[in-house]
């Protein structure tokens, strides 16, 4: 059977890998609903890399109220126990995304009419076997946000103990199969199965060697 075939009711997230480095100059852009699950594939290839994700609320969104759910998880290996990355969710002054007390220590620039909602992993995860791309995770904090404020918002992801390694990034709770994330599961997921996604040969090579996590999925997984 063809990965086309299998896609829309094998798949949770439509994976989305970040190929090459996202940056201020060259952010990932979400040009989808935030309400699809997504699960973009990231890696922090040095000690300051600050990963950066954009996207856009309408008016009428924002009236309504944009949900907008992220969730971290990192490959469950030994090289990446430590990693714990940290969110930052920049846009507009609103009750969701308070002006920051904190600004002098966050790794990027804001402007005075922005404020900041974090989304810090103090400690790592439980581990959990996510079925599609068969290998074990450590299931990370999440955070759900209440968007209402038009206008353009960042996410900026990045390791405050400067560890190097590869994590997720889930966005949104409502699986959506159109042509684009088939096409996206298509494209991706022979990469994801090989573990080419995997930046560390360690890791990769424990993560084979695992057997799946009896953990069950946590409840929250699919809310919303």
């Amino acid at each position: 059977m063809s990965l086309l075939a299998i896609s829309a009711d094998s798949f949770a997230h439509a994976p989305v890998v970040e190929l090459k480095d996202s940056s201020t100059n060259q952010p990932i852009v979400i040009s989808w609903s935030l309400e699809t699950s997504v699960a973009i594939y990231a890696h922090f290839e040095n000690e300051s890399d600050v990963d950066v994700i954009r996207f856009s609320v309408g008016t009428d969104q924002a009236e309504k109220g944009q949900p907008l759910y992220l969730h971290t998880l990192v490959p469950a290996c030994s090289a990446y126990r430590e990693l714990l990355p940290t969110l930052a969710v920049v846009g507009p002054i609103q009750e969701a995304i308070p002006v920051s007390g904190t600004g002098s220590q966050l790794p990027f620039s804001m402007k005075p009419d922005q404020g900041v909602a974090l989304l810090q992993n103090k400690r790592q995860g439980d581990t959990w076997f996510e079925p599609y791309s068969k290998k074990n995770y450590f299931w990370q904090r999440s955070l759900r946000l209440n968007l209402s404020q038009p206008g353009e918002y960042t996410v900026y992801a990045w390791s405050a103990d400067k560890k190097i390694g590869d994590y997720v990034l889930a966005v949104g709770t409502r699986e959506r199969w159109g042509l684009r994330e088939i096409g996206r599961a298509a494209r991706h997921m022979p990469r994801l199965l090989s573990n080419r996604e995997i930046h560390n040969k360690e890791c990769r090579q424990e993560l084979k060697r695992q057997t799946p996590s009896p953990n069950p999925l946590p409840a929250d997984a699919h809310s919303g």
